[in-house]
């Protein structure tokens, strides 16, 4: 069972959002920020057998992310963009076997529609670079890599309101 609640607290003129799972070993979060759009700030705790928090994991983030839909060309409608997220993460407790760190992460992307009929064909492209830095003193080394990620699908709309995909990546 889940439950999820959302609120505004004037005194702490922040929004709260939290979602509690009970039908597992338990675990609840809690998500925080100064306006609805954010930047959101995220806790987790996970809860021992007897009840005792145990494990927290912390995360504040910040993203951002614009959008362009460009006129059809060739047949060929889509979207282009750029999206960055900056997360600065920590766990503590008994079971933290994560190190805290800071990540960074930059993609790049294209998604084009091509209808032909009942059919409409579909292709996606995205770049990434991510860096994830480990707090200092844990002689741990950083992380630097790219990558880049091609899609290509079909969506046939076979009878109203009915359709089926292939997809490729």
């Amino acid at each position: 069972t889940h439950r999820i609640a959302v609120s505004y607290n004037p005194g702490l003129k922040r929004y709260l959002l939290t979602t509690i799972t009970l039908n597992r070993d338990g675990w609840m979060s809690l998500y925080d920020a100064p306006e609805p759009w954010g930047p959101w700030t995220h806790a987790h705790t996970e809860f021992e057998p007897d009840g005792a928090a145990g494990t927290k994991f912390t995360q504040d983030a910040n993203e951002i992310r614009v959008a362009f839909d460009h006129a059809p060309v060739a047949g060929w409608r889509g979207t282009f963009g750029v999206q960055y997220i900056d997360v600065d993460f920590r766990a503590d407790g008994e079971e933290a076997f994560i190190p805290p760190s800071q990540t960074d992460n930059l993609g790049l992307f294209l998604f084009e529609e091509h209808p032909i009929g009942n059919v409409n064909l579909q292709l996606g492209l995205r770049y990434e670079d991510q860096g994830i830095d480990p707090e200092s003193g844990l002689a741990l080394p950083d992380y630097d890599d790219s990558s880049w990620s091609v899609s290509a699908g079909a969506v046939w709309s076979f009878a109203p309101e009915y359709s089926t995909a292939l997809n490729y990546s």
